[in-house]
C-alpha cells in the first residue's frame, strides 16, 4: 500500500500520518485494516523531485483474523520412511505462540518444539509452520496457545500412526519383497529357457 502525504494534507481515507519534525520520527496510523494491508512499511521523503530515504528501519505490519487462527496438520514420510509431520497455523498474531507438539507414548506426554518458520504471504496472511520427524510411530498432537497467562488452547489435531496404514505405507513395505519376487521369477525364466534349448539341441 502506498500512502502519500503533503504538508497541507496528512490524512487519507483510512489513515493518518506525520512527517519528520525536529525529532526525526515518522508515524502512520491505520484503521479498518484488512489482510491486504499486511507487509513491510518504510518512510521516504521527496525533495525537489528526488527521493531520499528517511533514516530508520522498516516496520512490519501483521494483520490477523480476530475470529481466531486456523490450523492444518499434514502427515508424510522422509526418505528413510520415518513419520514426518507438518503443522501450519494461519492468522495467528504476536499474541499467539509458535506451533509446538505433544508426543504420547507409554501413557506419558512430552512436549517438543520442532523446526519452526514464519512469513507473510503475497496475500498478506501471516503463517507459521512447524515440522517434526519421528523415529517411531507415536500419537502426535499439534498445539498453539495465546500468550495471555491463561494458556488458552485454540486447536489440537491428532494423528495416531499406530491405527492402520495408508496406501503409501503399504507400498513402502511391499515394494522390496515384490521387487525380489520379480527378480527371482526373471532368473527362473532365464534358466528354464536355457534348459529347453539344451534339450532341443540334444
Amino acid at each position: 500500500m502506498l500512502c502519500l502525504f503533503t504538508q497541507s494534507s496528512l490524512s487519507f481515507e483510512r489513515g493518518r500520518g506525520t512527517l519528520p519534525d525536529a525529532s526525526g520520527k515518522t508515524s502512520l496510523t491505520l484503521w479498518n485494516s484488512t489482510m491486504s494491508d499486511a507487509g513491510r512499511y518504510f518512510a521516504t521523503l521527496h525533495i525537489n523531485r528526488k527521493r531520499t530515504h528517511v533514516s530508520g528501519s522498516a516496520q512490519y505490519l501483521v494483520v490477523t483474523d480476530p475470529s481466531g487462527p486456523a490450523m492444518r496438520l499434514y502427515r508424510g514420510a522422509d526418505d528413510l520412511g520415518s513419520p514426518l509431520f507438518f503443522c501450519e497455523v494461519t492468522g495467528a498474531g504476536a499474541n499467539w505462540s509458535d506451533p509446538y507438539w505433544q508426543i504420547k507414548a507409554n501413557g506419558s506426554v512430552s512436549t517438543l518444539d520442532g523446526m519452526t518458520a514464519k512469513r507473510i504471504g503475497a496475500d498478506g496472511v501471516f503463517t507459521r509452520w512447524s515440522i517434526i520427524r519421528l523415529n517411531s510411530t507415536l500419537a502426535v498432537t499439534c498445539l498453539c496457545h495465546q500468550k495471555n497467562g491463561t494458556r488458552v488452547l485454540f486447536s489440537s489435531n491428532e494423528v495416531d500412526t499406530r491405527n492402520g496404514a495408508t496406501a503409501c505405507d503399504w507400498l513402502v513395505f511391499l515394494s522390496p519383497p515384490c521387487l525380489l519376487l520379480f527378480l527371482l521369477t526373471m532368473a527362473a525364466a532365464i534358466l528354464w529357457t536355457r534348459r529347453l534349448r539344451r534339450l532341443r539341441a540334444a
